[in-house]
């Protein structure tokens, strides 16, 4: 963070300096019709490259609720970089912010959910938009949640999130016999909904039944607790 001086050339007996006008970011040189005095305050502006969580105002809210309806569970990808200065891991933010105190939980429990914000920037008209990251490295489960808010800059158009699975379990003898052939993806197994009049995402599997509960026990055979409906 640099120290930048903001020059206001003012009138001092027209405008007080108890009612100096807020610095605007990237305006160095604000100056006035009646150049008699010259004042010069130091104010701390942040240059370069913002971080992905902040505090602050939180314009265009995203509170997003994401339910993880199977027995698997879930855990933020840590192969994922925000790509900012912090370095935070199992998210990026393309525009807004995470909000400071909730981001996104490091695990989903089986059938239960998490809940995590982001907005725009405090000052901007910039709607968010993002990614965040989670997965099953055991079962080789991939799952990517992006979020677009439309915001009041974008008249007619909505908001939009989408769901992303990937990944594929490894074969072996007892999957190979129970899918006749190799391992099925899991986006062939699992499906994502998307609710965003109320933000919330819910992962599912396909089908239920018998067929899906031997699946489940094959795949996980010991390499994770199988979560069950309460």
């Amino acid at each position: 963070m640099n120290n930048v001086q903001i020059i206001y050339q003012i009138s001092c007996s027209s405008v007080p300096f108890s009612r100096l006008p807020e610095p605007v970011p990237g305006i160095i040189d604000c100056t006035y019709p009646c150049p008699v005095q010259s004042v010069v305050v130091s104010h701390r502006i942040r240059m370069g490259n913002e971080l992905c969580v902040a505090a602050g105002g939180t314009p265009m809210l995203v509170d997003m609720l994401v339910v993880n309806n199977t027995e698997i569970p879930l855990t933020l990808d840590p192969d994922q970089d925000c790509q900012r200065d912090c370095h935070h891991k199992g998210w990026q933010v393309a525009a807004g912010k995470i909000v400071e105190g909730k981001e996104p939980p490091e695990k989903i429990d089986p059938f239960s959910d998490g809940k995590f914000s982001a907005s725009g920037r405090e000052g901007a008209a910039v709607a968010p938009n993002g990614k965040v990251y989670y997965e099953n490295e055991d079962v080789n489960l991939k799952i990517a949640i992006c979020w677009s808010c439309a915001g009041w800059t974008s008249p007619g158009c909505s908001n939009s999130a989408t769901i992303s699975i990937t990944g594929r379990q490894e074969d072996d003898e007892g999957l190979r016999g129970m899918f006749r052939s190799g391992p099925k993806p899991w986006t062939e197994l699992i499906a994502g909904d998307v609710d965003t009049e109320n933000w919330v995402v819910t992962i599912r599997p396909r089908e239920r039944g018998d067929d899906w509960k031997k699946m489940i026990r094959t795949i996980a055979g010991g390499k994770f607790t199988i979560g069950r409906a309460h």
